[in-house]
């Protein structure tokens, strides 16, 4: 069945021509683009997983597990 269509298409390795274009084009792209960025700009991005800012359910969720670790300290402490 897949034989039946790809020899339908005739010379299909255009195909991987084409798609091997595309990566390489994407491939410079994207390099292109680190190599222009400024550093201040990658070093903002990278610290984006570590900053404390994570709306209000961050902060909820932040102060919750800081009450609940108060409290597994105030129970090993009377013990």
């Amino acid at each position: 069945m897949f034989k039946d269509v790809l020899n339908s298409l005739g010379d299909y390795t255009i195909f991987a021509e084409i798609a091997l274009v595309i990566f390489f084009i994407v491939f410079v792209a994207v390099g292109i683009k680190v190599m222009i960025n400024p550093r201040k700009d990658m070093d903002h991005m990278a610290d984006l997983p570590n900053e404390h800012d994570d709306g209000p359910v961050g902060e909820e969720m932040r102060d919750e597990l800081e009450q609940k670790e108060k409290e597994k300290g105030k129970d090993h402490d009377a013990q």
